[in-house]
C-alpha cells in the first residue's frame, strides 16, 4: 500500500509503498476513501522540515537544548545517532480521514467489518489507502454526509474545543482571527451556537466566503482599525471572547485580540501563532488566554489504548471524541457546510502534486483540500515487501547469522541498527514494523532486503538464523515462546518478561528448545569500562558494596511504560539493568530485596525508589532511581568498593580503580559506551562457534523475579526473599 510521508531531515515529500498493517488487538484496518489536507498546520509542518540545519535550529531551539543536553552528557557520536533516528526517517503526513472497516482487532465490540467511519490523530489517520487505527480514535460516519464531508472531523473537534474553551452563550458577540479552513469552520460552529461572528483575516477571498458561511461581519486586518470596529460590532463594550486560528509566527493577533476584548474575555488561540503576550492590555483587562489541546481531553496515549466508556465520559463531559461526534451532528443537520469550503480535491495519486499546491498557495478560491482515494481489493500479500532488487544478500565473505528484526522504533533506529550495520557477522535480512513506514526506511539504509508487518512471516523463513525482538515490553515473553518454539535463537531486548506468569512460559519454551541461544538486551556488562573494573576487582577478596546512582529523567504519565500490559513500570522495565550489572559485578545470583518509592503523590510509584539489594555471596548493593534531576546531568554513576579498593563507573564514559593510594583510569571514550555493540557481537559469535551464551539462563530468571520482589516489596514495605524458581532451568544453550 502507497503511505503519503515527509522526511523531516531531507524535507522530501514522498509517495512510499509500505507493507500492509496486520492488525492487532484494539484496533480497527480501515480502507481510506477520503482525507482532509489541513493546509494551515501541516504547510507549517512542511516549511520547518524543509528548512536546512540552521533554520531548524532557529525555528526549535528547544531541539537544540536537548542536543546540547545529550552532547554534553553522552558525547557528540551518541547524540548525532539518536538526533538521525528521530529525524531521517519518513512521517506520514495527516491526521483527519474517513474510511470503511475492512478488519476488526480482538476487544474491539462498537464497530463492524463494512462500517463507514471517521478516524482521527497524528500519526495514526494519515494520508495512506490503508490505515490501522486504535478504537479510540474512530467514529462511525452519519450515513447521510460524504466521505469527503467527513474527512474534516478532526478540524470540526478542534473548532469545538475552541468554542467549549471560550464559553460563548446565545447572542454574545466574538472573533475569529484568521479565516483559513479551521476558521471557517469556527466561524460556522459559534453561528451554531447563537454567536454574532466578526471574522478576521487580510486575504479577500478568505473574507468573502467567510460572509457566504455565516459571518455577520468581516474586516481586512491590514487596513481596518480593528478596535474601532470591533467597538462598532458589540455596541461599545467590546467582544466577549476572540478565538484565534491564524497561522504566523507574529505576536500581532494576540495583540489584536487584546485591544477588541472587553474586560474578563477570553482569547483562545487554537492557532500557531507567537504567544509573547502584551502585558499592559491584558493586565488593564484582566483577560483570559487559553490554548486548547487538540480537539479535546481524553486522547492522551493512555486513554487511546483503552475503549470509550463512560468513565471517560463522566471525566471529561466533553472529551475529543464527544467534540468530534458533535461536530459531524452540525453537518448532518445542516449547521456546519463543509461542501462550500472545499475548493479542490485530488487523486491520492497525486498528493506530492497537490502539497506543492498547498506550499504555493495555488489551490483556489476556498481553503479545503481533500484527498480522494481508489477503490482497492485489500491483498494480503502486501503485508510482505521485496527490496531485494541491488542489495546484497550477503555483504560479508565471512560467515554470518541471518537476522530479522522486528520493531522499527527509536531504539531500533537510533541504538541497535547503527551498531548491527558495522558489524560483519550481521546479515539483516528482515524488518518487521506494524506500520511499515520506519521499517522502509531502515531497509532502505541498512540494505535489508525484506519488510513485512506481520513477525510470522519471517519466523517461517528457513534462512533466518536469529530474531531480534524490540517491541513494547508487554510483548517479549509472547515472542520469545514463539521464536524459541521455531527452533531460532532470539534476542530479546530486557525484560524478558514482566509477570510472573509470562516468565514460567519462556522457561518452559527455552526447555524444549536446547538448540538455541536467547539473549537478553542486558548491555551494560559488556561495556568495555565494565569489564576493565570486573577485571580490576578480580584480585579483590571478600564481598562488596556497589552503589548505583540514576538519574532516570522523567516520563510522560501517559506513557505505555507504566501501563501494566504493555510496559511493566519503570522497576521491571528499567531497574532489571541495574539488577544485572549486580549479578555482573558480584558474580552472584541475588536473594533478598527492599524497596522504597517515594514521591508517588506527584509522580508514578515506580519513578522515585530507592533500593537494597544482597546477594548469595554476602554482596549489597543500593539503587538510588530517581527521576527528578537534571536531565543535563550525567545519567548514571557507580561505585564499587571493598578490599581497600574503590572502582567508579561514570556514565560508561571513564572508569577509575584506585587501590593501595593509586589510581588507574580506563581511556576515555568519545561518548557513553554503553556496551550494545559488544553485546550483539558476543552473541553472534556464540552463534557461529557453537558455544554457550556469555549469561546463563538462571541470571536472566532471577533477574525477573527480582523485579518482581522489588515491585512486591514496595507494596508492602518490607524486605523480601527473592524466590528459586523451581523449574530446571536447562544452560543457555
Amino acid at each position: 500500500m502507497k503511505v503519503l510521508t515527509q522526511n523531516y531531515k531531507t524535507g522530501e515529500l514522498a509517495l512510499i509503498e509500505v507493507p500492509m498493517p496486520t492488525i492487532k488487538h484494539g484496533h480497527l484496518l480501515i480502507r481510506t476513501v477520503a482525507s482532509a489536507v489541513s493546509v494551515g498546520t501541516e504547510k507549517s509542518m512542511i516549511e520547518l522540515a524543509q528548512k536546512n540545519l540552521i533554520g531548524k535550529a532557529l525555528a526549535r531551539p528547544d531541539w537544540v537544548a536537548q542536543v546540547t543536553k545529550k552532547i554534553k552528557t553522552e558525547g557528540l557520536l551518541e547524540a548525532y545517532r539518536q538526533a538521525d533516528g528521530r529525524l531521517n526517517i519518513p512521517v506520514p503526513l495527516g491526521y483527519s480521514s474517513a474510511g470503511v472497516v475492512e478488519e476488526i482487532g480482538g476487544g474491539v465490540d462498537m464497530f463492524s467489518v463494512g462500517d463507514s467511519v471517521v478516524s482521527l490523530g497524528s500519526g495514526y489517520a494519515s494520508h495512506s489507502e490503508y490505515v490501522l487505527m486504535p478504537r479510540a480514535l474512530c467514529v462511525k460516519k452519519p450515513s447521510s454526509i460524504s466521505f469527503d464531508e467527513a474527512s474534516f472531523a478532526a478540524l470540526g473537534g478542534i473548532a469545538l474545543e475552541s468554542l467549549r474553551l471560550a464559553k460563548p452563550e446565545i447572542g454574545h458577540r466574538t472573533a475569529v482571527i484568521g479565516l483559513g479552513l479551521l476558521g471557517q469552520i469556527t466561524v460556522q460552529v459559534l453561528k451554531a451556537n447563537g454567536c454574532k461572528v466578526l471574522g478576521v483575516d487580510i486575504l479577500q477571498n478568505r473574507l468573502q466566503l467567510a460572509k457566504t458561511v455565516g459571518c455577520d461581519a468581516v474586516f481586512d486586518s491590514s487596513t481596518a482599525d480593528l478596535e474601532a470596529e470591533a467597538m462598532g460590532f458589540s455596541r461599545g463594550y467590546g467582544l466577549d471572547s476572540v478565538i484565534i486560528t491564524a497561522s504566523t509566527k507574529s505576536d500581532e493577533p494576540l495583540r489584536q485580540a487584546a485591544s477588541m476584548c472587553m474586560e474578563r474575555a477570553t482569547i483562545v488561540a487554537s492557532g500557531l501563532v507567537g504567544l509573547n503576550i502584551p502585558r499592559d492590555l491584558f493586565f488593564e483587562k484582566e483577560l483570559n488566554l487559553v490554548i486548547p489541546k487538540g480537539w479535546g481531553p481524553g486522547l492522551s496515549e493512555a486513554a487511546v489504548s483503552e475503549p470509550l466508556s463512560s468513565v471517560l465520559v463522566s471525566q471529561f463531559r466533553w472529551s475529543g471524541i464527544e467534540n468530534v461526534r458533535t461536530f459531524l451532528d452540525l453537518v448532518e443537520a445542516g449547521a456546519v457546510n463543509v461542501k462550500a469550503l472545499i475548493s479542490r480535491q485530488f487523486r491520492f495519486s497525486e498528493a506530492v502534486r497537490a502539497y506543492q499546491k498547498v506550499l504555493k498557495g495555488d489551490i483556489g478560491t476556498n481553503v479545503g483540500v481533500v484527498l480522494n482515494y481508489d477503490e482497492l481489493p485489500r491483498v494480503k500479500t502486501e503485508m510482505i515487501l521485496s527490496l531485494s532488487s541491488g542489495i546484497k544478500t550477503n555483504p560479508s565473505g565471512n560467515r554470518n547469522v541471518t537476522i530479522a528484526i522486528v520493531g522499527a522504533g527509536q531504539y531500533a533506529r537510533g541504538t541497535l541498527l547503527p551498531c548491527l550495520g558495522k558489524i560483519d557477522e550481521a546479515h539483516l535480512h528482515w524488518i518487521v514494523s506494524a506500520r511499515g513506514i520506519n521499517a522502509q526506511a531502515m531497509a532502505k539504509k541498512y540494505g535489508i532486503s525484506n519488510i513485512s508487518s506481520n513477525y510470522n512471516e519471517a519466523l517461517s523463513d528457513d534462512s533466518t538464523d536469529l530474531v531480534i525482538l524490540l517491541t513494547r515490553h508487554g510483548l517479549h515473553a509472547s515472542m520469545v515462546c514463539d521464536v524459541l518454539e521455531s527452533h531460532k535463537h532470539v534476542f530479546v531486548e530486557k525484560p524478558l518478561a514482566i509477570t510472573r506468569r509470562q516468565l514460567d512460559k519462556v522457561i518452559v519454551a527455552r526447555s524444549k528448545a536446547e538448540d538455541a541461544h536467547l539473549f537478553v538486551g542486558y548491555n551494560r556488562r559488556f561495556s568495555p569500562f565494565s569489564e576493565w573494573l570486573k577485571k580490576k576487582f578480580s584480585v579483590v577478596s571478600g564481598p562488596l558494596g556497589i552503589n548505583f546512582r540514576i538519574n532516570a529523567g522523567s516520563v510522560s504519565r501517559d506513557s505505555w511504560i507504566y501501563d501494566s500490559d504493555e510496559g511493566g513500570g519503570r522497576i521491571i522495565g528499567e531497574v532489571c539493568h541495574y539488577i544485572d550489572l549486580v549479578q555482573f559485578f558480584s558474580g552472584s545470583l541475588i536473594t533478598e530485596v527492599y524497596c522504597q518509592s517515594f514521591g508517588a503523590a506527584h509522580h508514578h510509584p515506580t519513578d522515585n525508589v530507592a533500593i537494597f539489594v544482597r546477594t548469595e555471596n554476602d554482596c549489597v548493593s543500593t539503587i538510588s532511581y530517581f527521576s527528578g534531576g537534571d536531565k543535563s546531568y550525567p545519567r548514571e554513576r557507580i561505585e564499587i568498593i571493598g578490599g581497600e579498593a574503590i572502582g567508579v563507573l561514570d556514565n560508561f564514559r571513564t572508569a577509575t580503580f584506585s587501590r593501595f593510594g593509586r589510581t588507574k583510569t580506563a581511556g576515555k571514550s568519545m561518548g557513553s559506551n554503553w556496551g550494545h555493540r559488544e553485546l550483539l557481537i558476543t552473541s553472534l559469535r556464540s552463534i557461529l562457534d557453537g558455544r554457550e551464551s556469555p549469561v546463563a539462563m538462571v541470571e536472566y530468571v532471577n533477574n525477573s523475579l527480582t523485579t518482581f520482589s522489588l515491585e512486591e516489596s514496595m507494596r508492602l514495605n518490607k524486605p523480601i526473599t527473592v524466590e528459586k524458581c523451581a523449574i530446571e532451568i536447562p544452560d543457555n544453550k
